[in-house]
């Protein structure tokens, strides 16, 4: 029997650690395994159509720190009950005694706050626990050849007790929502835009972009423009050539099939699940040759380096001028997206679970 644990369901509502253990949980069960999540109290909107379930919706959706001592509690609870060969996977970190299972696993999506230590005040603790999940686990999945590296040069955990575990793509129907109408040409970001995701000098480069009047920059999601990015855009005379938009699965897939190309000018990544999207939808991409992007995108993306204004502004020139949407790219993108599976997830998850190489 396989058991995701609770504790990302009680904190996220939405979210790309969340989805990511829902996908793969159907994934695992589409494969015909006894698979199971077990979320306790949770917050969480994607569990709502999904069976093997165990528990219901918080009434208290801000009693976080209650919720997951409870959780905890009654998941351990849970799982001393069970009879041998349960296999527990944690859906997050947290300094947590290990439960009564026959194989313990934890995924690490990146060691992006240990590289990048923006707040150091906050990451000592979280990364104690982050360590502490590897410490106890039989297993360590990752997204990415370039994480499981990370984790053997960062902190020296040996080779055979990671498994790398690619992400899947899931494609939704396009909205009809008219973003040519809205807001003209335009090249897309995706999510956040602070810290290592690079947002400023993204800024700074499509200013000195060498674009056709009219073509905007699409900032979806990500939450709105802070106050240092509205004084950069003022700075450099953007504010009707930057805007921000946000909607839903739908609109972000009509999103990329109406963009005139994707960028991402991350300084790491440990996946980077956005290429993959606009590369299933057919949408041109231009990203920084950082993390594991290369190791995403392969030879289908238009690369620049992410700490050259420069280099990222001749990128966005290509984008927005079409130079960089090749037939043959944007063919082998659609190709390359087809082999990112939740199936392939799954297979490979399994064996970590099993300890098989």
């Amino acid at each position: 029997m396989i058991v995701i644990s609770p504790e990302i369901f009680g904190l996220q509502r939405f979210g790309g650690i969340s989805r990511y253990f829902v996908e793969l949980h159907k994934a695992l069960r589409e494969a015909g395994t006894d698979a199971h999540i077990y979320a306790g109290r949770y917050i969480n909107d994607y569990l709502q159509p999904h069976i093997s379930v165990y528990g219901g919706r918080s009434r208290a959706p801000r009693l976080r720190r209650l919720r997951r001592q409870v959780n905890e509690w009654a998941f351990r609870a849970w799982c001393a009950r069970r009879s041998d060969g349960l296999i527990v996977h944690r859906s997050f970190y947290g300094a947590h005694r290990r439960p009564r299972c026959d194989r313990l696993i934890t995924t690490i999506h990146d060691l992006i706050p240990e590289m990048f230590p923006e707040r150091a005040g906050e990451l000592g603790e979280a990364s104690r626990r982050k360590r502490s999940s590897c410490e106890q686990a039989d297993a360590i999945c990752v997204n990415s050849e370039t994480t499981g590296r990370d984790l053997e040069r960062l902190w020296r955990i040996p080779g055979e007790r990671i498994w790398v575990t690619p992400l899947g793509v899931r494609t939704v129907p396009a909205s009809g929502r008219a973003w040519r109408d809205e807001v003209g040409h335009f090249v897309l970001q995706v999510g956040p835009r602070q810290g290592y995701k690079n947002g400023l000098s993204l800024l700074e480069a499509w200013a000195a972009a060498n674009m056709r009047p009219g073509v905007k920059l699409v900032c979806f999601g990500g939450g709105s423009f802070t106050t240092e990015e509205i004084a950069s855009m003022q700075r450099w005379s953007l504010r009707d050539r930057v805007v921000h938009r946000t909607g839903s699965d739908e609109d972000l897939a009509a999103c990329y099939r109406q963009a005139l190309g994707f960028v991402c000018a991350s300084r790491y990544e440990g996946f980077g699940l956005p290429i993959l999207e606009a590369m299933a939808h057919g949408c041109p991409v231009a990203c920084s040759r950082a993390g594991a992007l290369p190791e995403v995108a392969g030879e289908c993306a238009r690369y620049f380096d992410p700490n050259d204004v420069g280099s990222i502004a001749e990128a966005l020139s290509e984008l927005a001028e079409g130079r960089a949407a090749s037939s043959r790219r944007v063919s082998a993108g659609l190709d390359r997206a087809r082999h990112f599976t939740w199936s392939r997830t799954a297979q490979e998850t399994l064996r970590a679970y099993r300890g098989m190489r």
